[in-house]
C-alpha cells in the first residue's frame, strides 16, 4: 500500500524528489518483509539478527560489487551463453558469501543455510533492483535523453513481484544444499588431494566435520577392484565405520 501510493503521488504529479522513495520501497520492500518475517517466527537460536541483518546489508552489497566486476571481465556481448555465465557468476558469488557468514559455527542445519542463504540472496536482491529502477529511468530516443516514470514504475513491479521467486529462492536453495552436505553439522573448507592410482594427484575441495575425524568420498564404489588393488580410501571408510576388512582369497 505505501508503495502504491507513492507511485500514484509520482505518477500523477510528476515529483521526482518523491521518486527515490519510489525506488527504495519497491526494491526492498519484499526483501526486508521477508527477513523480518523470519525474525519475528521462530528464528533459530545459531543464526543470531546481528549474522542475518550481515548477510542482508553486507554479504549482499559485496555480492553486487563483485558480480559486477566479475561480469565486467568475464562476460562478453548478450545471448544465451552471456546469460549462463551471469547467472552463474552471480550464484558462485552468493555462494562464497553464505560460506563466509557461516564460518565461526559450531553447529549448522539445512534449515539455518536455507535462512541465510535467503538472507543474503533477498539483500542481493534488493540492491539490485534499486539499480535496474534506476536504469530504466533513462529512455533514449534519438538523440534526446527522456526521463520515464512509467518505465520506473513497471520495473519495480515486475521485479517486485518475482522477488521471492528470484534471487532469495535461489540462494535458500544453495544455502541449504553447503549445509546439509556439512558432517556432523560442522562446516569446514578444505583441500583434499586424491591421490589417482595413475600417480596423478587431483585438488578437491570438500566438507569435513570439525571434530578431527576424515570423511574420504569412495571414488570407485560399485566397480570392480582387482584382489590386492583394493583402493586405500575404502579402507579408511572400512576402518572408521568399524567394518573388518577381509583378505582376498587366493
Amino acid at each position: 500500500m505505501l508503495w502504491a501510493a507513492t507511485a500514484a503521488d509520482v505518477f500523477v504529479t510528476g515529483n521526482l524528489i518523491v521518486l527515490p522513495s519510489v525506488v527504495l520501497l519497491g526494491s526492498f520492500l519484499v526483501p526486508v518483509t521477508a527477513v523480518v518475517w523470519y525474525l519475528d517466527h521462530n528464528p533459530s537460536p545459531v543464526l543470531s539478527p546481528r549474522r542475518i541483518g550481515t548477510a542482508f546489508v553486507v554479504a549482499g552489497l559485496l555480492g553486487v560489487l563483485v558480480s559486477s566486476m566479475l561480469e565486467f571481465w568475464l562476460v562478453y556481448g548478450p545471448g544465451v551463453r552471456g546469460d549462463f555465465k551471469v547467472g552463474f557468476i552471480e550464484e558462485f558469488v552468493k555462494g562464497l558469501g553464505i560460506v563466509a557468514l557461516a564460518w565461526g559455527l559450531r553447529t549448522v542445519t539445512t534449515r539455518d543455510g536455507m535462512v541465510l542463504g535467503a538472507a543474503v540472496g533477498f539483500g542481493f536482491a534488493a540492491l539490485e533492483s534499486s539499480g535496474y529502477a534506476l536504469a530504466s529511468l533513462f529512455v533514449v530516443q534519438g538523440q534526446q535523453l527522456f526521463l520515464s516514470l512509467p518505465s520506473v514504475l513497471a520495473t519495480e513491479l515486475a521485479r517486485g513481484v518475482l522477488a521471492p521467486f528470484g534471487h532469495g529462492l535461489w540462494s535458500a536453495i544453495l544455502g541449504g544444499v553447503i549445509f546439509h552436505a556439512a558432517r556432523n553439522g560442522h562446516l569446514r573448507l578444505t583441500i583434499d588431494v586424491n591421490q589417482q592410482r595413475r600417480g596423478m594427484c587431483t585438488p578437491k575441495i570438500v566438507l569435513f566435520p570439525d571434530d578431527g575425524t576424515v570423511a574420504l568420498p569412495d571414488f570407485h564404489h560399485g566397480t570392480a577392484v582387482a584382489p590386492g588393488e583394493q583402493d586405500e580410501r575404502v579402507l579408511v571408510r572400512k576402518r572408521m565405520r568399524g567394518v573388518p576388512e577381509v583378505e582376498p582369497k587366493a
